[in-house]
């Protein structure tokens, strides 16, 4: 979680940053197969293996199956028999997509970016800031909540950039406000 301490001000939003979109959690290669909106019946078998130096490092038992959600900007979690003494996993599957297998043990970082923590405005109304970011299978939208002085607040969350923004309804009163956000990654990883 985390929290910045302001005195009612103004933000300004910092330059775009695009978060990453799961690179950091494939073990082995990416499969891609189109077109996407092929339906399969009856449905096929995908098997993906993967080598012991790819997974060297990490719990093998941890690794998934996984299909990416463009829509969501993130990695979901498939239903997949695996077979970790020949470092394979199968899966069955009626539309095509993009597949990987994957490792996530790693909550994303949150960090706000505007007020900057300790920092006075003398505007009222401010853009609140923040950057979601998760370098594993992706953020869980769904997680993602900003609070200002314990309130949850309508924020808008962009999956594509992990950019958080919220504009002040409500002019703030001249005192200290505290700014809390939070996010779980697909897996359930939070970032505590």
């Amino acid at each position: 979680v985390a929290t910045s301490t302001v005195s009612a001000s103004g933000l300004g939003l910092s330059p775009a940053v695009t978060t990453a979109s799961g690179e950091g959690f494939v073990v082995g290669g990416i499969y891609e197969f189109q077109p996407y909106t092929l339906t399969m019946s009856p449905a096929a078998t995908l098997v993906i293996t993967y080598t012991d130096k790819a997974a060297a490092g990490i719990d093998e038992s941890k690794i998934g199956m996984f299909r990416w959600n463009p829509e969501g900007y993130n990695w979901q979690p498939m239903a997949a028999i695996s077979d970790i003494a020949h470092n394979t996993f199968t899966a069955t599957i009626t539309q095509l997509g993009t597949f990987a297998l994957g490792y996530d043990c790693t909550p994303p970082h949150v960090s706000i970016l505007a007020p900057a923590d300790g920092s006075t405005t003398v505007n009222t109304l401010p853009l609140i800031s923040a950057l979601v970011l998760d370098t594993g299978v992706g953020i869980d939208p769904a997680t993602v909540e900003m609070r200002l002085d314990g309130q949850v607040v309508a924020a808008d969350y962009v999956t594509g950039t992990g950019q958080l923004l919220y504009l002040v309804g409500d002019p703030l009163e001249d005192d200290a406000h505290t700014v809390t956000v939070s996010a779980a990654d697909v897996m359930g990883n939070a970032d505590s």
